[in-house]
């Protein structure tokens, strides 16, 4: 895929993840929505700025070149929620309220992206 299908597949799945939570489905999988929805805004400043971008790992190495690039911590910030919504899929274990928080950072940072790239 190339970055404007990474970023066109993180509005689809920001879309879903909208629809998942609004029309009563699982928060679990709209969690998971935005997981993808960030990883892929990730992969797609991974191939602007040339960075490995072909495991989970390498998208906190990009999150990271992000902030040292910006002077700041954020997208780091915004990816560990992120992957703290990515790990609720497959474990449940988050609270309604950091649910609440990580699916609000997630977004925003998702957002942020796409209105950048």
């Amino acid at each position: 895929m190339n970055q404007e299908e990474h970023l066109s597949m993180a509005r689809e799945l920001i879309g879903r993840a909208n629809q998942e939570s609004q029309g009563g489905g699982s928060e679990m999988i709209a969690a998971e929505f935005l997981w993808g929805a960030f990883a892929h805004c990730l992969i797609a400043v991974a191939q602007n700025e040339r960075l490995p971008h072909d495991s989970h790992g390498s998208f906190g190495r990009v999150a990271r070149h992000m902030d040292a690039a910006q002077v700041g911590n954020r997208w780091r910030s915004y990816f560990g929620s992120a992957e703290q919504l990515h790990e609720h899929f497959y474990h449940g274990d988050l609270t309604a309220r950091e649910l609440h928080t990580h699916t609000q950072l997630t977004a925003r940072g998702a957002l942020e992206l796409l209105s950048t790239l």
